[in-house]
């Protein structure tokens, strides 16, 4: 529970004092402040998280709370969903003490720490590769036949809606697929 507790106020905090960035402000005025449509189809820069603005979007239309800090609780949540994720998937491959350091690592790395409260699409793309990767190697741990393909293919293609580059996420679990089944099931869903 601590290496829960702990970071999500050391992040809560920071959110509440951290100066805003340029690019939290960019995002706001460009796309998040500017409704859901520019969201999803205004792309001027290659730096866009785009489902992250539409879900910011959609929250600041329903909570009267600060914009950035909006954005910035939904990144801590997406951040503390993400190490929840990375601790599962750590399980099923190595014991819950190397798990749990690996964890806490993690959590408490300057950069986790730092994206991990900023107003921008990054703990959210963590979040969903490693839900993406745990689901692919709880799949292959429980020796199942089928992927939970929707799933996968959901998640998958929000992460490349979230931002593009996401594809290199995307190729990495397809190689996960690959490399570590052990069944032959898992190769029309690779192809």
């Amino acid at each position: 529970g601590i290496l829960i507790v702990l970071p999500a106020a050391v992040l809560l905090i920071l959110a509440l004092t951290f100066t805003v960035t340029y690019d939290e402000a960019l995002s706001y005025s460009m796309f998040i402040s500017r409704g859901p449509l520019i969201s999803i189809a205004y792309y001027p820069v290659p730096n866009n998280h785009i489902f992250f603005s539409l879900l910011s979007t959609l929250l600041t239309s329903l909570i009267s709370l600060d914009p950035i800090l909006i954005m910035r609780l939904l990144s801590i949540f997406s951040f503390i969903m993400s190490f929840f994720f990375i601790y599962k998937f750590l399980t099923l491959i190595v014991s819950k003490e190397v798990s749990t350091l690996i964890s806490a690592i993690y959590i408490a790395m300057p950069f986790s720490i730092y994206y991990g409260f900023l107003g921008r699409g990054y703990s959210l793309l963590v979040l969903i590769f490693f839900v993406c990767t745990y689901i692919i190697f709880l799949q292959i741990a429980e020796n199942k036949q089928t992927l939970k393909i929707g799933v996968f293919s959901i998640l998958s293609a929000i992460g490349i809606f979230t931002i593009p580059t996401y594809i290199y996420a995307f190729l990495v679990n397809i190689v996960f697929i690959l490399l570590f089944s052990r069944s032959s099931s898992f190769q029309p869903i690779a192809k």
